[in-house]
């Protein structure tokens, strides 16, 4: 079975943070960032008018916002803990700044009960979180529709999106992920 999770409206709170350097995640580490104190953006978000601003030693700097949610899954099979750091194949930490107001995200039911969590509220992001964040935020308002399709059954997520049609694969050799994302 497949979990539908439609997103009808996503508010983002009044602020939000965005840091980088010093953190010692992969990212950091590969760009010679975790030798750096870190420094933190903190931003005042403005969820009628959908921007943001942020001062950092007297400059000001601004973005539109385009909120999502950066978590959106379910366990898998497996028994014992597991992180929602890493995305996989039944959602996860995926980060995809696609997945707005008006998405649905279809994801394979591993297990019965599905245990849908949903979190990790994202003001914006480019395309990545290079410094390991987007504009983090809390969310006002997170309005979901899930439904279970019975007769629809994936290896893989997929998106219906504003953009248009995404498919997903994760792994760490970026030619598997490649071969998952088209193996629908």
């Amino acid at each position: 079975m497949t979990l539908d999770i439609t997103f009808n409206r996503l508010i983002p709170g009044p602020y939000g943070f965005t840091s980088a350097g010093h953190y010692p995640n992969w990212q950091n580490v590969k760009l010679n960032l975790t030798q750096y104190d870190e420094i933190t953006l903190e931003w005042a978000l403005d969820n009628r008018n959908m921007t943001s601003s942020a001062e950092i030693g007297g400059q000001l700097f601004t973005a539109a916002l385009n909120p999502f949610m950066g978590v959106v899954g379910m366990p898998p099979e497996e028994t014992g803990i597991h992180s929602t750091w890493p995305p996989r194949f039944c959602g996860g930490n995926i980060d995809c700044r696609e997945l707005v107001e008006g998405s649905s995200l279809y994801l394979p039911i591993p297990v019965d009960g599905g245990y849908l969590a949903i979190g990790d509220g994202h003001a914006a992001q480019g395309d990545g979180e290079i410094s390991a964040q987007a504009i983090e935020c809390p969310m006002e308002l997170v309005d979901v529709t899930i439904k279970v399709l019975d007769d629809l059954h994936l290896s893989n997520p997929r998106a219906n999106t504003p953009a248009g049609w995404i498919t997903f694969g994760f792994h760490e050799d970026l030619n598997e992920a490649a071969v998952q994302a088209l193996d629908i």
